[in-house]
């Protein structure tokens, strides 16, 4: 049984690529499979993800031509088999019990969409650092699971940033909201992450720092 399908669209990360990979591919849950979608990289990104494909099993190398990481993670999701789906950035690093404790809570809490929190890494000092959390503490306190109508809207952009790679999803709720990555350039998670939001019925928050996200990086997507 495949518990988690990570989902990483590639694009030109050759210089983060390989601490990506190696943070997901030593993730305490072994019942994992790990699709990559090279958008049409132009450096080594292919390649090095073939490697590592060499030497696990639970990886899938696709590829495509440049149509943004939308497209890509789309290109992804129609090959997934697990029970939730995690879509991972590649210029970003993860802790190694992440999809483990993110899993368990979803099987806990029966939950459309769990949520953690995250560190970030500044690329220009090197140092680490937390985002405040202060609304979050306000809104989630006492709060174990609540649907996305509570939010009543507006909510939904106040407890969340509308990226993905912080949450894990039920695939089955996925498919059946029917919701997939528009093919913007960039800031093409937020469409689908708040839509999914907005539907679902039980979504639960840890306050666990589980993911390190790249910040100041000239060359991320966001930029």
């Amino acid at each position: 049984m495949i518990k988690v399908s990570v989902i990483l669209p590639v694009y030109n990360e050759e210089q983060y690529l390989r601490q990506c990979m190696d943070s997901i591919c030593a993730q305490t849950l072994k019942e994992i499979e790990i699709i990559c979608v090279d958008d049409g990289s132009t450096d080594n990104s292919l390649q090095i993800l073939q490697d590592y494909a060499k030497q696990d099993s639970r990886i899938k190398v696709l590829t495509q031509r440049n149509q943004y990481a939308g497209v890509a993670r789309n290109h992804g999701m129609k090959y997934a088999q697990g029970k939730y789906l995690s879509f991972f950035d590649s210029d970003d690093y993860f802790e190694a019990d992440m999809l483990e404790k993110m899993y368990l809570r979803a099987e806990k809490a029966e939950a459309d969409i769990v949520i953690c929190r995250y560190a970030e890494h500044c690329e220009e000092s090197g140092e680490l650092s937390l985002p405040g959390w202060a609304f979050e503490d306000l809104f989630f306190k006492r709060k174990d699971v609540f649907s996305g109508s509570l939010l009543y809207c507006a909510g939904i952009f106040q407890i969340t940033k509308g990226w993905a790679w912080d949450k894990l999803f039920r695939r089955e709720f996925v498919q059946k909201c029917g919701y997939v990555f528009p093919d913007f350039r960039s800031s093409e998670d937020g469409f689908f992450v708040y839509m999914l939001m907005a539907r679902a019925e039980r979504i639960s928050y840890m306050e666990d720092v589980l993911a390190v996200h790249r910040v100041n990086n000239a060359r991320s997507l966001s930029n």
